[in-house]
């Protein structure tokens, strides 16, 4: 077995600090999702207009 050193409670600090890293994390995550959601969804309504042109 791996020998650990012994696990001590983080300060409040330190509590902070991961918090905000994984909130920005997060935000990153859902604005790279909003980025595909749009980049599909303008594509379909190109895909739609095409589609009505050539259907004239």
């Amino acid at each position: 077995m791996l020998n650990h050193p012994p696990l001590r409670t983080l300060t409040d600090a330190e509590l902070d600090q991961i918090r905000d890293e994984a909130s920005a994390l997060i935000n990153t995550v859902d604005d790279v999702a909003m980025e595909r959601v749009l980049k599909v969804e303008a594509e379909q309504a190109a895909k739609r207009a095409e589609l009505g042109t050539k259907a004239r």
